[in-house]
């Protein structure tokens, strides 16, 4: 494969840990999601709950998520699942009843041991971007583009709440 140099390193992992990095080690979390296909966008905005998240997208579709099964590896979707995510989709927006099922999936979340994206600089010059967990969706555009500025010197003291040094705060709560 060869050796790649650059003057900047983001690491935008997944689970597991890194080698060597000096950041703790993602909790995998599996998440089961539904996209419906609505014949009308019935709202524009996301709602979040404490149960479910639901997402318009540009496209027309409608993204509803998702379960948190913690140290799940697997990718089935659970028919419990589904008929979950769809009565709290339903009972907010009574309209998505009558939408066609357009997609289901399940994918593994990266997870913080604290919940929390990390966002920022590790050492000179090593970047993170990780554990987004379930507000990926949510979150992870905004985290992306604020974390490109502080690489780039835009602004170096973007995102101070998620940056990687809280990792003692976080070792001394567990």
């Amino acid at each position: 494969m060869g050796n790649f140099y650059s003057e900047k390193i983001l690491l935008a992992h997944g689970n597991g840990k890194i080698k060597g990095a000096a950041m703790p080690e993602m909790i995998p979390v599996k998440g089961e999601c539904i996209a419906l296909l609505p014949r009308n966008q019935p709202f524009k905005c996301t709602i979040v709950t404490p149960e479910v998240y639901l997402v318009p997208k540009e496209d027309g579709r409608v993204i509803i998520g998702a379960t948190e099964t913690e140290g799940d590896l697997s990718k089935t979707v659970r028919a419990g699942a589904v008929q979950h995510l769809l009565n709290c989709a339903v009972e907010l927006v009574p309209s998505l009843k009558d939408a066609p099922v357009h997609e289901i999936w399940a994918g593994i979340r990266p997870k913080s041991p604290d919940g929390v994206p990390f966002a920022g600089r590790l050492e000179e010059d090593l970047y993170v971007l990780a554990g987004h967990y379930r507000n990926g969706i949510l979150m992870s555009g905004y985290s992306g583009r604020k974390t490109s500025e502080m690489m780039t010197g835009k602004n170096s003291k973007a995102l101070q709440f998620l940056q990687p040094d809280r990792r003692e705060t976080i070792e001394h709560s567990n």
